[in-house]
């Protein structure tokens, strides 16, 4: 009995320096992490090793993950900024809930563009900038276009209904899904509505257009995805249902989908679901217990399971672990040697890929 339990002692010990072990190895990837004071409104951006992030203390933050990481500077917004922050040319551009959009220069900290519009971006709604024009649509319905060099508005239009769901663009054509079921097609040189369709029975709250050829799918507030035509909005075979986007309006945290190639990455409730979308099937799943916080990247995703970030493959094999203080709290960032990513113990993380 004794050397029984002598031998289940030693067990239990080796057992324990293997898997003690076994995370330490799996966490030389964490090369430095930085305390942050808030917590995230949105996702990360990384530019040249420096983390923009937005606060629910109506700040961007922004910090330094170098050997030794440290906040460079604290930038004051007066507002709430939770719609997806956009980067060109050596500029980030966002819109806050305090109807203005803003662009800081990445170099010197500045705005360079700070306009004001009749028109909300929230809730991971975000712009597109193309051939020198901004193109966004707000949650109070109004839709614009903008010059990016002067601010000046070339045409504004106004639909009858809240939009949350970023628009698509396809050549001359701005594709716009909103809260009451209905999809807008605009003529982007005139501001001119080329056509409407009316799904009454769904609703376009948070998501994507996604364009497909000349061809476009966006997802639902119900968990359908639809494609559709974009010259005339004729709608092609059965909706894909992958369940309700994720989301927790209470905290404000929201995760759009993202697109790699003719993969998006929709988050549920509980899964990270890939759907083709130039073949319309599901093709991809991922359960992650909880609301998905995910990158996707061409080669593969990012993606948490309560304290635990996964690297997965693109068929969803996991290539690599880390252990973390807790979940990620919003979307991560990556660059070209690491991904970024901060917890709801507001630890923000440098991560070698």
């Amino acid at each position: 009995m004794k050397k029984t339990l002598i031998i289940y002692i030693l067990f239990l010990s080796l057992l324990s320096i293997k898997l003690n072990g076994r995370k330490k190895f799996e966490n030389y990837r964490i090369k430095s992490k930085l305390k942050i004071n808030g917590s995230l409104t949105t996702g990360l951006t990384v530019v040249n090793n420096k983390v923009f992030m937005f606060t629910d203390n109506e700040e961007l933050v922004i910090a330094n993950m170098n050997i030794f990481p440290r906040i460079v500077r604290r930038i004051k917004i007066h507002s709430i900024c939770d719609s997806v922050p956009v980067y060109h040319k050596g500029i980030i551009y966002f819109g806050i809930y305090h109807q203005r959009i803003f662009g800081i220069n990445v170099n010197t900290f500045k705005f360079d563009f700070l306009e004001f519009f009749h028109s909300m971006l929230i809730m991971q709604n975000s712009i597109i900038i193309s051939e020198g024009f901004i193109y966004f649509a707000g949650v109070l319905g109004g839709i614009f276009k903008v010059d990016l060099y002067n601010g000046k508005v070339a045409w504004y239009k106004e639909i009858d209904a809240n939009v949350w769901t970023k628009p698509g663009l396809y050549k001359n054509v701005l594709i716009i899904a909103d809260e009451g079921g209905k999809i807008t097609a605009i003529n982007t040189n005139t501001g001119k509505v080329i056509w409407k369709k009316y799904l009454k029975t769904l609703r376009f709250t948070i998501g994507r257009v996604y364009i497909t050829g000349n061809k476009f799918i966006v997802n639902s507030h119900e968990g359908s995805i639809i494609k559709f035509s974009v010259r005339n909005g004729y709608e092609y075979g059965r909706p894909i249902n992958i369940g309700r986007i994720a989301y927790k309006l209470s905290s404000r945290v929201v995760i759009a989908p993202q697109r790699v190639n003719n993969i998006v990455y929709y988050p549920t409730q509980n899964d990270l679901i890939g759907v083709d979308i130039n073949k319309f099937k599901k093709v991809f799943k991922f359960n992650t217990g909880n609301l998905p916080m995910f990158i996707a990247y061409k080669k593969g995703l990012y993606v948490n399971k309560d304290n635990i970030l996964y690297s997965l493959d693109i068929n969803g094999k996991i290539r690599w672990k880390v252990f973390l203080d807790s979940r990620l709290v919003h979307k991560p960032a990556i660059d070209k040697n690491f991904i970024y990513a901060m917890t709801i113990s507001k630890t923000l993380y440098k991560i070698k890929r």
